[in-house]
Parts: C-alpha cells; structure tokens; sequence
C-alpha cells in the first residue's frame, strides 16, 4: 500500500491530494486480451469424483464462452492429448510500461477516451477501438450490477476504466487489476495473456473494490478487502469452471501448505499469481465468516473492528473453526484432480511467476504465452497442462 506521503504497505493505495483522502486497492487476478478465445472442454478428467460440499465450489455443471479455437503454434507438441480446455492466448513481448500513479502520469498516457453514460473507457491512442471501448463499458456495468447485488448495494457514481495494453510498471508490479476508490479509477491489463471470462471476474472483483470503498469503508485491512472481493467473484470463476477459491483453501490445507491465519491476515498480498495462496485463503475465510456467523459480522471485520470483538472468541479458536469449515473440501476431485497434484503443479507456477516478474523484459512473447497458459491450467484444474507448458517456457 502506497500513501503520496505516508507508507502504509504495498497492495492497498492512499494518497492525499489537495485534502482529499484517495485509497486504492491493488489486485493480479486473471485479465483478458481484446482476441483471446476459449476452447470447449473436452470429455477428459470426467471419470474422476467431483463433489461439492458448500457454495463456492465447484458446480456440476457450468457453460463456456468462445470455443473452437486452435491453440497458437506455440503450444506444436506441448499439449497432451486430452485436457480440460486450452485456451489461445496471444501477447507481445512483456515489459513494465504502464502507470497506476501519480496522476500526472496516468492522465499523460491514457489519452485516448471514449465515454458511453456514466462510464469512461481510456487506453493509449490506438491500443484498441471504439467499439472494443463500448463492450468494455457494457461489461463494466454488468460488473457493477452484479457486485451490487451481491454487497446490497446500489453505487452508481461516474467511473473511469483504463486499459493496459503492457504489463504494469514496477510501481504496480504483478498487478493485473487495481482500483482507486477515491478517483473511481479501476486499471485492467489486457494485453492478451489471458481469456475473456477471466477478464470479467476480474472486472467484477475489481468493481467490488470500488463499491465496497465507496458505500462499506476505505479498503485498509488488506486481507479482508482481498478476501470481499475475491468472494464476490468467486461465482463468476466457478460458472466458467474455474476452481473456486474455497476449493483450492482446502487442497492447499490437505497438502500442509496452508499459512497460519495470522500470517495470512498480516500479509501484503503482493500479486494475485505471486500470492494466491493468500488471496484464495482470504476469500475462504470469507465463505467462512459469512456461511458460521453472517454477513454483518464481516462488514464488521471489513470495518477493522477486532476479530475476537466481533466473533467472540481469539484468533486460535476461530483459526481451528475455520479449518474444520474446510475440511469436506480436503478431498474432493476435479477434473479427476486432487490436492496433491493440484499444489504440486500450482506451487511451481507460483514460483515461476515470482521469477518472471523479477525482470519480465528478459522473456520472450513466446515464453509468456506459455506461462500465461501453465497458470490458466491450474486454473482450470488441470496440472498435467500446466507442468507441460511451465517446463516449455523455460522461465
């Protein structure tokens, strides 16, 4: 979290500007390219045991946009024969380019606008077309509708959208999503690594953000603010059959690689991929608190009153409670894929991620691709593809 004259952390933003208090949150959920289709599930995996024990699993059945397309060049040799889904994905070589802050830079390099009622698409000149612009627009409002719904709210003030067409420059480094509650700014990469429904969590994650800094508190407690909106979203990951937060909590409980609750709730919550243990385990513990004690109680938590005030009982009892609320989810299956060979192929693209971002300019396009694709992989719940496409890509 950056403050322009006070240092409160990394992933949360608040700035003074002229006496005006501005607090942004910073999110790398999965983001979608202008081209980027899906290709249909395929009947693999489908002998394997998929339960669902509680919302925020996975559904038994779910529809997929786009379909049909040819996965590039790229993947010659890579895929194996059956797989849940192989995304196209193209980008260009990465580089950290684009800003979140200060203002000047912001409004010096999205300068092209387009505006369609209370919503204002902007990107560079050229980056995309107008009519890109307006479906952008329609999709941001549906994400509003939705994450309304959702909060119980009804927040329908003028916002701004901006576009990256290149990966964030280092002062949002990893970001694919961030959002400035207080200037109604929400920035999304598109840069073509990753698919469309994606993009559209995101857009529904990052909107939760907004409304929920605008109408419930200024998004301070990073791991509740992650934890809301990564829960809101969480329906929209689970329609496209994406493993839901809840569901991966769980295996990466099973696999002994869960964080303690304090570690987790202290975290910086640095980039979603970098990250998603924490993040996933901050929606969990939502799924959690709201399922065991309601919603008011963690607005409550959101609004920074104590853990132990609002539950009533300290943080070791309500850690246990909590792992007891994951334990029917331990086990279950998808895509014939379970916990062990879920977070052995996750945690590798993990640590893949932390070494691209080190320096992603010393990567090709072609060596992104394929990272792009590991991660949309254990996305979809699917390591075999993911090993496959880590190892090609040599990062």
């Amino acid at each position: 979290m950056r403050v322009l004259g006070l240092v409160l952390g990394i992933v949360g933003l608040i700035t003074v500007i002229g006496g005006i208090v501005a607090v942004a949150t910073r999110d790398t959920g999965s983001t979608s390219g202008v081209a980027s289709t899906t290709a249909t599930p395929t009947a693999a995996g489908a002998a394997g045991s998929e339960t669902t024990a509680a919302a925020g699993t996975q559904p038994a059945s779910s529809s997929e946009p786009g379909g049909g397309a040819t996965p590039t060049s790229a993947l010659d040799g890579i895929i194996p024969t059956q797989q849940p889904a192989v995304a196209s994905v193209d980008v260009d070589a990465p580089a950290l380019e684009l800003p979140t802050f200060p203002l000047a830079s912001v409004e010096v390099t999205y300068t092209e606008s387009h505006t369609f009622g209370a919503i204002t698409v902007s990107f560079r000149p050229g980056a995309y077309t107008a009519d890109y612009a307006a479906e952008i627009a329609r999709q941001t409002e549906a994400a509003r509708v939705e994450a309304n719904a959702k909060l119980g709210e009804a927040w329908n003030d003028d916002l701004t959208v901006f576009l990256a067409d290149q990966l964030f420059a280092e002062d949002c480094l990893g970001c694919q999503g961030f959002t400035e509650s207080d200037f109604r700014w929400i920035f999304m990469l598109d840069d073509g690594s990753v698919v469309d429904d994606e993009f559209e969590a995101l857009l529904v994650h990052e909107m939760t953000h907004l409304i929920a800094g605008n109408t419930i508190h200024l998004p301070f407690d990073i791991f509740y603010v992650e934890g809301l909106a990564t829960w809101v979203m969480t329906d929209d990951l689970v329609a496209y059959d994406y493993v839901s937060p809840l569901q991966s909590t769980a295996w990466v409980y099973e696999a002994g690689a869960l964080p303690p609750l304090q570690a987790i709730m202290d975290d910086d919550f640095a980039g979603r991929m970098r990250k998603r243990v924490y993040y996933d385990a901050a929606a969990a513990f939502a799924f959690y608190v709201i399922d065991t004690y309601g919603w008011e109680q963690y607005v409550a938590l959101y609004r920074q009153q104590p853990l132990d005030a609002v539950l009533g009982k300290p943080v070791t009892e309500v850690e246990a409670e909590w792992h007891a609320y994951l334990d029917p989810f331990r086990l279950t299956q998808v895509n014939g894929v379970g916990a062990a060979a879920w977070w052995d192929a996750t945690s590798q693209v993990i640590d893949a991620y932390g070494r691209f971002y080190l320096d992603p300019s010393a990567y090709s396009a072609e060596q992104y691709e394929l990272l792009t694709l590991s991660r949309l992989a254990i996305n979809r719940a699917d390591p075999g593809n993911a090993l496959a496409f880590l190892a090609a890509s040599g990062v």
